[in-house]
């Protein structure tokens, strides 16, 4: 999963990989590590999503697409939700840093 951040992840082909049911996978998953798959991509996208800003400071609409969000909106919902700002005041953040 987390070589394939930018790839579409869906529960079918992850649980079709590993030999088990969509449920069983879903079960496991979270048995093993606590949270659902889905929240686990979603925090693993928002890491990566931090790297690649701190690299290169591309737009949040770039850092989106890349990582399969539908959408910067969402993207950004899910960022502030995980890490309790916006992907644009992290970016104004590291901007200042460099000044």
């Amino acid at each position: 999963m987390d070589d394939n951040l930018t790839e579409p992840l869906d529960l079918d082909t992850l649980a079709e990989r590993c030999n088990l049911s969509v449920s069983r996978f879903k079960h496991s998953f979270k048995e093993e590590t606590g949270i659902p798959p889905s929240e686990y991509v979603n925090r693993k996208k928002v890491e990566k999503a931090q790297k690649l800003m701190k690299e290169h400071i591309r737009s949040v609409a770039d850092v989106a697409y890349q990582l399969g969000f539908s959408s910067p909106a969402y993207f950004s919902t899910v960022f502030k939700q995980y890490l309790g700002y916006s992907p644009s005041d992290y970016l104004k953040r590291l901007k200042a840093t460099q000044d």
